[in-house]
Parts: structure tokens; C-alpha cells; sequence
């Protein structure tokens, strides 16, 4: 499996990729330019390079992700984050109907098959968003992808990511030394910490055991 973040400038998200690396995974990581519409394209780009060496993939945002595990990737169907705050547009919150806190499509953080992946950015025009904002181009395609059947759900028990933004206290510990959810019952592989949360929780994993840095 690879691992395929972006980043703007030489030596950005060096904690991610430290990461990345102590859990045996290849990191792909594109330089790019802070245009919507040539990121995604170039991700896409990526995808299909990564399709002649490697069966499964992860897109995982440079700045605030933290691989706690390996992950367990789905074979048949393309996982996607899910986060509790319907960011960009709040008025879409009805179309997003799983009872749980985290229901909200995050693109910051998905992966499955690489094949399924590239025709999903193919099938779905996320290779040519234009000026859309990217998380809700995925949004776009994935009520589509759910319309027409075809294999991508949303991680709402975030038994792999998890979206860490606007967490409280008592949804989640500390448990051999990786970030527990509570409410799930699940240890999450990949932490995101979207739309600039406090990272200090990093301080308690990565100071002994698995998560050491």
C-alpha cells in the first residue's frame, strides 16, 4: 500500500511522514501549487502512476494527519473520513443521514483500491473540479457515487480515521499508548486533526510505545 499526500514547499508535514514511515508504508508526496483544481489533478495523476506498483492507496492531508497503526483497507469499496462540522456548506447536512457524530464527508482522509479510486475521480470529474472547493467536489461525489451504487462508504464508526476536530473530553482516552474513541469503541489508524485543531494530544502517544517519534 502508498501512502500519497501534497505539499506547497520543501520539508512540510515531516511529522506525517515520520509517521507514514515507522508503519512500513511508501509516501508519495507531490509538490504542487495552491490551486484547487491542479491539486486534484495532480493527485489524480499520482493515482494512476501509483495503479503499475501498488494495489491500495491513502490520501491523508500532509499538515495534520498521524498514522497511530496500520490500517485496515478495504478490497471492494473506497473508505472516506467523516468528520462532525458539514464543512464546507452547512446547508448540506440533511443530505448526510448515518445518526452518528462523525457523518459529515472529510476529504482529507480516504483510500481503498487504487483502480476504484482512479475511476471514482474518472466517473466523478474529480480530476476537473475547476474552482470548486475540493471537499465539495468529494461531497458531489460521493451522494452521486451512493445514487448510482457504486462501492464507497464513510468511515462513521471511524474504526480507521478519525476526524479529531471539535472531539470532547470524555469521547475519547489514552490506551497503550494510541488515541481511543469512546464513543465507537474503536482505535483509529489515522488521526486528522482538520480545521486547525491543537495537536498536543500527540504529546501522550508519541512519548513511549507504538506511537513513538
Amino acid at each position: 500500500m502508498i501512502v500519497v499526500t501534497y505539499t506547497f514547499t520543501d520539508g512540510f508535514g515531516e511529522q506525517m511522514a515520520e509517521s507514514v514511515k515507522k508503519q512500513g508504508y511508501e509516501l508519495a508526496v507531490i509538490k504542487t501549487i495552491n490551486r484547487y483544481e491542479q491539486i486534484m489533478r495532480d493527485l489524480y495523476e499520482c493515482y494512476k502512476r501509483a495503479e503499475t506498483g501498488h494495489d491500495y492507496m491513502i490520501y491523508a492531508d500532509a499538515a495534520d494527519c498521524y498514522f497511530q497503526r496500520r490500517v485496515n483497507m478495504p478490497t471492494d469499496y473506497i473508505l472516506y473520513s467523516a468528520e462532525k462540522n458539514c464543512f464546507p456548506y452547512k446547508k448540506r447536512r440533511s443530505k448526510f443521514t448515518d445518526n452518528s457524530r462523525w457523518r459529515y464527508l472529510n476529504n482529507g482522509l480516504y483510500g481503498g483500491p487504487i483502480k476504484l479510486v482512479v475511476e471514482f475521480f474518472e466517473k466523478y470529474n474529480l480530476n476537473d473540479i475547476g474552482t470548486k472547493n475540493p471537499q465539495a467536489a468529494a461531497q458531489d461525489a460521493y451522494f452521486d457515487a451512493i445514487k448510482d451504487g457504486f462501492p464507497i462508504k464513510l468511515d462513521s464508526d471511524c474504526k480507521e480515521f478519525q476526524s479529531y476536530s471539535f472531539i470532547k473530553d470524555d469521547e475519547y482516552e489514552i490506551r497503550d499508548s494510541l488515541i481511543y474513541n469512546r464513543i465507537t469503541n474503536t482505535t483509529p489508524a489515522v488521526l486528522h486533526f482538520n480545521g486547525l485543531t491543537d495537536k498536543s494530544i500527540l504529546n501522550q502517544i508519541t512519548n513511549n510505545g507504538t506511537g513513538n517519534l
